[in-house]
C-alpha cells in the first residue's frame, strides 16, 4: 500500500505480470443488481486541464466485516463497497490531483 502521488506502474505490485498501479476506492449506495460486478461500473479520472481518462474497473464488492479470533463481529461495514480501478496508461506521469467519477446505471 502506498500513499499518493501514484505512479502509473509499480514494482511493489500483487501481479508480477502487470506492473500497472491499482487504486482502491471506497463508496456507498451502490445498488448492484443480482449478478452484477465490475462490468456494471465505469470510472474515469479528470485532471486539472479537464482531460478525461477512462479507468478499468477490475473489482467491485462489499467490504466484509471485521471478525475477532472468537468469531465475533467487531466492525460492520454494511453498505460500504470497495472498487479497484487500474490507472490509464495514457495519463501523464504526474497528472496532479484528479477527480474520479464512478458511473452505475447511468448515474454518477
Amino acid at each position: 500500500m502506498r500513499a499518493e502521488p501514484f505512479s502509473l506502474s509499480s514494482e511493489a505490485n500483487f501481479s508480477p505480470n502487470d506492473p500497472r498501479t491499482r487504486i482502491e476506492l471506497f463508496c456507498m449506495n451502490l445498488d448492484l443488481l443480482a449478478g452484477e460486478g465490475a462490468n456494471a461500473l465505469t470510472a474515469d479520472a479528470e485532471d486539472a486541464a479537464h482531460n478525461h481518462y477512462s479507468l478499468n474497473v477490475e473489482y467491485v464488492g462489499q467490504v466484509p466485516p471485521l471478525v475477532d479470533s472468537s468469531g465475533n463481529i467487531t466492525a460492520d461495514f454494511r453498505g460500504i463497497y470497495m472498487v479497484i480501478v487500474r490507472l490509464n496508461d495514457l495519463m501523464p506521469a504526474d497528472p496532479g490531483d484528479v477527480l474520479i467519477r464512478l458511473n452505475l446505471h447511468g448515474i454518477s
